[in-house]
């Protein structure tokens, strides 16, 4: 398990051990054990509960174990139905955008896309694949000077 989410853990119960006991009674004892278990032993939780904004001193990952707690423990039947629905459409929105970017479909097709020719290179065939990273194959001409510098080359080589 990431170090990240076992310093999660740490803060979690400490938020749980600075809660009243009718939320702590709510939790379930084997959801508290797993987090026990995977806790990281030497990070401690520098949380100031009485600043009223303790809450942002929290990890995303603590927030995360948080609301899950909250959605599965604490909320109502109709607020947890709620939640649900809207996690559902969350992921179902993510996948949606997920597979319009990487469809089977679209993923072989190319776009051809022109770059600006330079001096020393001509455009051969130049592909970008829905707007990905594009590769083009560039066929660079000699400049003067590695033209003299092949043919003194040549000059030296046949004297030897």
């Amino acid at each position: 398990m990431e170090n990240k989410y076992k310093e999660a853990f740490v803060e979690v119960l400490e938020v749980l051990k600075n809660s009243n006991d009718t939320i702590k009674n709510k939790v379930s004892r084997n959801f508290i054990n797993f987090l026990e278990k995977n806790k990281d032993k030497d990070y401690v939780a520098k949380i100031d509960f009485s600043n009223e904004n303790w809450i942002d001193s929290l990890k995303q990952e603590s927030l995360s174990v948080l609301a899950l707690i909250y959605r599965d423990y604490l909320a109502s039947a109709e607020e947890k139905e709620k939640l649900l629905v809207e996690e559902q459409e969350e992921f179902t929105r993510i996948e949606k955008e997920l597979r319009e970017k990487y469809s089977p479909d679209n993923i072989f097709k190319t776009h051809t896309k022109e770059i600006p020719s330079y001096s020393n290179a001509t455009e051969e065939n130049i592909t970008d694949n829905n707007n990905s990273h594009s590769r083009a194959l560039v066929n660079y001409k000699d400049t003067i000077f590695t033209k003299i510098k092949k043919w003194l080359k040549q000059i030296f080589n046949r004297k030897n």
